[in-house]
């Protein structure tokens, strides 16, 4: 084994491990949104994750490791925020299992992004490798605007082929 598998097989093994935490955080955080009627509430305690979220990881020394360790708590947000801050997109909300599956999926996503950002050398701009928190915010905002948008197409696929 050469150092750079070596590397590769340490950062899926922790990637795993993210996930397997943030499947966690996704089911306890459904769990409580769940017993939650109103919408600004229920806003409000996923923006307040995502804050939260980013106030842990604002001086994160990587890119690569912010976009990864999004999949912990912030990905499980933006994954219960279509069903209820969209509802005429989305006839009804879905059940926890099509969650998941969304939250799988956007996970793929997060684990094969930091690869493509160093592979296209996207990564070396001067102002991602900085890693100030104003740089690290622009990524984390994009990262939940690109993610909030995949999940509502995820959502939108699987009521079309499943029926919610």
């Amino acid at each position: 084994m050469t150092n750079e598998e070596g590397f590769l097989y340490i950062i899926l093994f922790i990637s795993f491990f993210i996930i397997l935490a943030g499947y966690t955080t996704l089911t306890i955080t459904y769990t409580i949104l769940r017993q939650v009627k109103n919408k600004l509430s229920y806003g409000a305690i996923i923006l307040a994750g995502i804050v939260l979220n980013f106030a842990l990881l604002k001086n994160t020394n990587d890119v690569s490791w912010l976009i990864i360790e999004t999949l912990f708590f912030a990905v499980p947000m933006v994954v219960l925020a279509p069903p209820a801050l969209i509802p005429d997109r989305l006839k009804a909300i879905p059940s926890f299992p099509r969650i998941l599956i969304c939250y799988t999926i956007i996970a793929v996503l997060d684990i094969i992004l930091p690869f493509i950002l160093i592979i296209t050398e996207i990564s070396m701009i001067p102002f991602i490798y900085w890693n100030t928190p104003l740089s690290n915010g622009l990524v984390y905002i994009c990262l939940i605007i690109g993610y909030f948008g995949i999940a509502t197409i995820i959502y939108q696929l699987i009521g079309k082929y499943y029926r919610v």
